[in-house]
């Protein structure tokens, strides 16, 4: 009987430990994100790269942050509220330390206000 108990404790103790882990997650990852928002502006959106040979998902550990010009993004690219441009050809990135990155891009605004998707849109004469 007692080892049941501990074994029911031990149980929720795990099942608590990994919900709190799970929201401490969530919310880095819409920090992460409102940091990103704060670097938008009206002539440049953001560019997060991934290593798509490589399967990475996209996410903070793996992204290379770039401002693309909204005029070089062609009128077609824009396919949703989501993702906006997607370019199957490579983006040839300096990095910081001075080496060429090549990397397929995805532009995405997963948490933009509308307001700053409509003026992307006006801009790009949508």
């Amino acid at each position: 009987m007692r080892s049941k108990m501990m074994r029911a404790m031990l149980a929720v103790g795990v099942m608590i430990f990994m919900a709190s882990n799970a929201v401490m997650l969530g919310l880095m990852w819409g920090i992460y994100f409102d940091e990103i928002i704060t670097e938008v502006d009206q002539e440049h959106v953001i560019v997060l790269t991934r290593d798509v040979a490589a399967g990475e998902r996209l996410g903070p550990t793996n992204s290379v942050l770039a401002h693309l010009p909204v005029g070089a993004i062609p009128e077609h690219a824009v396919r949703s509220k989501e993702v906006i441009f997607h370019q199957h050809a490579v983006l040839h990135h300096e990095g910081r330390a001075g080496q060429i990155l090549t990397y397929d891009v995805l532009v995405e605004r997963p948490v933009w206000r509308s307001e700053n998707r409509q003026s992307l849109e006006r801009m790009l004469g949508r």
